[in-house]
């Protein structure tokens, strides 16, 4: 039950409440049942305190002391508790649905049925945390430390684990459908019996790993190591894999073409030994598709898509996407035994075709869009002359761009400078960058991230997507980079297009 003396003296502020604890080490809190919700403690002495079904949703505990303290059913949801620790706390049960623990120390924390749905644990430290019936469904925990933890049945549905330590970590019957588990060493772990549908393999270190049993229906396994690893009972129904996938030393007796172990394969006996290598390694060559002066990338969809539909036994993917000087260069996977050079016909065929139909309409857009630009600085300068209706005619404005650009371009942004003078192929491309930006921002805005985090998130993004990097390099270019601020419309992105045309140049 809570302390009224201790309640009353925590709501007074931080700076006397932790001078109170200093004069009374052997005081134990007990703020348990209280409502806290939405009240600044950042740094606050919580150590060792009773917070048991406290209602913490929306608190700022940013940096806050919270180890050895009892938080057992309490509700954090949507608080931050970025570089906070929580070491030897007690979190089980407790509600911390899209909370910031970024950067937060957990090691040795209890965290038995904890539910972090949505949460942000990038470079949270969770080694030798107990993880019993945690949910980290769609949760971010990017470079977090999860070496030796018992993963095991743990919900990781569409997590974000890429870079994350799982060194000496329990995986098996772990839900890791949809999550994004690429450039991981998972290399000699136990993964029989988890949950790998839909996952991001891509990178992943997989060598020697138990993976019998496992679900590995529509994961993408490119340049993924799988030497040496066991695959007996595994489901492999539509999984990707390319060239740079390995394949060598498997362990498997059988698997199964479709999910519910139906489709065993083979139907009736054993693999012989290297037999599974012979049947899965891909023998794929590249393609080039070379572009002079721009690409128009609605045709190139639908010219690719097409072709892909009409070679579905050629597994054709994009390896990559090159700018060299006027020339945008796609490297396509195609197996070997394709044939290269009518796939090259077919696909420029369906390319010029769609070109043609789609110019008209994107000339339209185009036009449509100068036409509302002048007509929004027309606006401007009238407001110019009635300072008494300037308030009136700014809102007008603002939802007049916020219509155009979400309708036409899909980004919200204020318009400045004049572009009519940018080259149509770059206005596209600075608007298409600025869509991608956007949607790392948005999702960064839920966590109240720094300067060096955004800009972090963004130099990564430029170097995972090289859509975006393209798009990028040709604005850079043309020296109109400087407006890409422009299209964004996102009080986070305060990056000079300097350190942009860096993080360009270093790659």
């Amino acid at each position: 039950m809570v302390n009224k003396e201790h309640y009353a003296r925590l709501r007074e502020g931080v700076q006397g409440w932790n001078e109170w604890r200093q004069k009374n080490p052997g005081e134990i809190p007990d703020l348990s049942d209280v409502d806290l919700s939405d009240v600044d403690l950042t740094g606050a002495d919580l150590s060792a305190a009773k917070l048991s079904h406290t209602k913490l949703n929306g608190a700022n505990l940013s940096a806050a002391n919270l180890s050895a303290a009892d938080l057992s059913v309490a509700d954090l949801i949507e608080s931050n508790l970025s570089v906070t620790d929580l070491s030897a706390a007690k979190l089980n049960v407790a509600k911390l649905t899209g909370a910031n623990l970024m950067g937060a120390n957990l090691i040795g924390t209890s965290l038995i049925g904890t539910d972090f749905r949505s949460a942000n644990l990038m470079g949270a430290n969770l080694c030798d945390a107990t993880l019993i019936g945690t949910n980290f469904r769609a949760a971010n925990l990017i470079w977090a430390n999860l070496m030796g933890a018992n993963l095991m049945g743990v919900d990781l549905m569409g997590a974000n684990l890429s870079d994350a330590n799982l060194s000496g970590a329990n995986l098996s019957e772990t839900k890791f459908s949809n999550a994004n588990l690429s450039r991981l060493d998972l290399s000699g772990l136990d993964l029989s019996g988890a949950n790998l549908s839909g996952a991001n393999l891509s990178g992943t270190n997989l060598s020697r790993t138990n993976l019998s049993g496992a679900n590995l229906s529509r994961t993408q396994a490119f340049g993924t190591d799988f030497t040496s690893a066991k695959f007996t009972g595994a489901c492999l129904e539509d999984w990707s894999i390319n060239a740079a996938t390995k394949l060598n030393d498997i362990d498997c007796l059988y698997i199964y073409r479709k999910s519910d172990k139906q489709e065993r394969c083979p139907h009736s006996g054993e693999f012989a030994p290297g037999e599974f290598t012979k049947r899965f390694q891909k023998a794929l060559e590249t393609l080039d598709l070379i572009f002079r002066n721009g690409v128009d990338w609605e045709a190139f969809a639908y010219s690719f898509r097409k072709i892909q539909i009409e070679n579905e036994s050629s597994e054709l993917t994009i390896r990559s996407i090159e700018v060299i000087d006027d020339i945008v260069l796609v490297k396509v996977n195609i197996l070997k035994q394709a044939d290269k050079t009518q796939f090259h016909s077919d696909f420029f065929q369906g390319y010029k075709f769609a070109k043609k139909e789609f110019e008209p309409q994107y000339q339209a857009r185009l036009d449509e869009k100068d036409k509302e630009i002048n007509r929004l600085f027309l606006l401007f300068n009238q407001a110019n002359d009635k300072l008494a209706e300037v308030p009136k005619l700014m809102a007008e404005q603002s939802k007049v761009q916020q219509n155009f650009h979400a309708s036409v371009y899909g980004v919200a942004g204020n318009v400045e400078g004049d572009f009519n003078n940018y080259p149509p192929e770059q206005k596209q491309n600075l608007v298409e960058a600025a869509a991608d930006i956007q949607k790392i921002l948005n999702q960064l805005a839920q966590t109240n991230p720094t300067t060096d985090v955004v800009t972090e998130a963004i130099h990564q993004e430029i170097k995972r997507n090289p859509t975006l990097k393209a798009r990028l390099i040709s604005a850079l270019e043309a020296g109109v980079l400087e407006g890409l601020k422009t299209f964004v419309n996102h009080p986070l992105f305060n990056i000079p297009a300097e350190t942009i045309k860096g993080f360009l140049e270093a790659e």
